[in-house]
Order: structure tokens, then C-alpha cells, then sequence
């Protein structure tokens, strides 16, 4: 049991790390966007 409770924890934080990168990315894209339109 505890070994199932240990990878459930560490796929949790795989999975929030991942989550927070991605938005991150999204953001910076968004961001990169913005800029690309402002000096078209």
C-alpha cells in the first residue's frame, strides 16, 4: 500500500510540474504574440 501511495504522489507532482511549465509556455507564447502584432 504504500508503494502505490508513494507513486500516486510522485505522478501528482510529475503532473503539476508539468502543468505549471505548460502554462508558462502558454504565457510566453501569448506574450510573444502580442508583440509579433504590435510591430506588424
Amino acid at each position: 500500500m504504500q508503494i502505490i501511495l508513494e507513486i500516486i504522489t510522485k505522478s501528482l507532482n510529475n503532473y503539476l510540474l508539468f502543468s505549471g511549465g505548460y502554462k508558462k509556455i502558454v504565457v510566453l507564447t501569448a506574450h510573444d504574440r502580442r508583440k509579433i502584432w504590435n510591430t506588424k
